[in-house]
Parts: structure tokens; C-alpha cells; sequence
């Protein structure tokens, strides 16, 4: 049996009512768990493939954005050479490249929302992911793993070090709020 056929469907089950309503909730968390194991793997391809893609799309309008320095500069060489046709040829090809870098701007800030979307999903994921591997746990009456990660594969080191620091902060916070 098929219980997630997207990334969603993971992010939003209730593991509860999904266990309650199956005859065999252990055979059934396992079914759950290699889905979910799949969904992992696959929302951190996803997140590889956006960051690279986001990381492309940044140097390409490094690129262009040096270009256009030079168009800049070869208009003022021409300037002062008294070639004003070959100026504004240098110019025409500035604004040109200034159209392209408009362009690439745009793709790098829904390359950055992508990036930020795929992470957040793929942390929701992991989250339930942990949820399952928890309830395995106790159904087989074992000790609950704090966390689970280690058993997933290493998340991207990025998301580990921002968490961490996330958690870290959080703990500093609540210290302050008890006076410790």
C-alpha cells in the first residue's frame, strides 16, 4: 500500500489517525518509513539541485554585471577618442546587458525563494520522518531516539549548522527569560 504520493502528503499526514485506522500499525510504520525515507532523499536532491541552480544563476549575472562595466568603459574610451557612433554602439550594448542582468536578478530571487521553500520542506520532512521512526520505537518498546537524523544520512552540513545555531540561540533566549 501507497500512503504519499507527494512530498505533502508527508509534511501533512496525521501518523496517528493513519496507525489507528490499520489493522497492523508496526507493517504499516515501516511502509511509512521507507516512503518517508524516500521523500528525504528526495527533497535533499531537490535542495542540492536548487542551491546549484540558484549558485549558477549568481555567477551568470556576475558575469554580466562585469560586462557592463566594460561597455561603460569602451563608451567613455570612444567618448574621448571623439568616436561618438562607436559610443553609442558601447552604449547600446550597456543597456543591452543591463536588460540581461534585469532579467537574471529576477531568476536569482525566485532561485533564492525556491531554495528557501525546498528547505523549509525538507527540514518538515525530516520532522516527520523522526515522528515515525519515534512511534516505531515505541510500538517495538524500545528507547526513543532523541533524534533520528543520524539515521537518515547526514542532511546537507548548511542545514545542521543553521539549525544548531538556531536551537542554540533559542536555548540563550530562554535562559535569559528564567534569569540564568
Amino acid at each position: 500500500m501507497t500512503y504519499f504520493s507527494r512530498l505533502t502528503d508527508i509534511v501533512s499526514c496525521n501518523l496517528s489517525e493513519i496507525l489507528a485506522s490499520n489493522e497492523n500499525p508496526e507493517k504499516a510504520l515501516e511502509v511509512i518509513i521507507v516512503e518517508m525515507r524516500e521523500g528525504f532523499a528526495g527533497a535533499e536532491r531537490a535542495v542540492n539541485n536548487a542551491k546549484r541552480q540558484e549558485e549558477r544563476i549568481l555567477s551568470e549575472l556576475e558575469t554580466y554585471r562585469g560586462e557592463l562595466a566594460t561597455w561603460l568603459s569602451e563608451a567613455k574610451e570612444a567618448l574621448q577618442a571623439g568616436n561618438e557612433a562607436a559610443a553609442r554602439k558601447a552604449l547600446h550594448r550597456k543597456q543591452e546587458m543591463e536588460d540581461v542582468v534585469a532579467g537574471l536578478e529576477q531568476q536569482h530571487k525566485a532561485a533564492q525563494a525556491t531554495v528557501k521553500h525546498l528547505t523549509t520542506t525538507f527540514r518538515a520532512v525530516e520532522g516527520r520522518l523522526n515522528e515515525a521512526l519515534r512511534k516505531q520505537a515505541q510500538l517495538k518498546g524500545e528507547d526513543v531516539p532523541e533524534a533520528a537524523g543520524s539515521t537518515l544520512g547526514a542532511p546537507p552540513s548548511e542545514l545542521v549548522e543553521e539549525r544548531n545555531k538556531t536551537i542554540e540561540d533559542e536555548l540563550a533566549n530562554l535562559k535569559k527569560e528564567l534569569g540564568m
